[in-house]
């Protein structure tokens, strides 16, 4: 049952994510929830093939947010 929620959030998540590509304007506010909704399709992902590990879907939305990060896109 567990994973039956799990997947079904993850097809709501992407629908999300299509719409908001789709329908929202180019812009910081569309960049963001696209980087929000990829890092929490990776956690569900996640939590969908090892669904006992807590500590690992936290990394994973981690890095999926830390590339994103402006503090951390310096020039060389």
């Amino acid at each position: 049952m567990r994973r039956l929620l799990l997947a079904s959030a993850a097809v709501i998540v992407v629908l999300a994510g299509l719409t908001t590509h789709v329908f929202a304007p180019t812009g910081f506010v569309s960049d963001a929830t696209g980087d929000l909704l990829y890092a929490v399709l990776i956690s569900l992902l996640v939590a969908f093939i090892a669904p006992r590990w807590a500590l690992t879907r936290s990394f994973a939305a981690l890095a999926c947010a830390l590339p994103e990060h402006p503090g951390r896109q310096r020039p060389i």
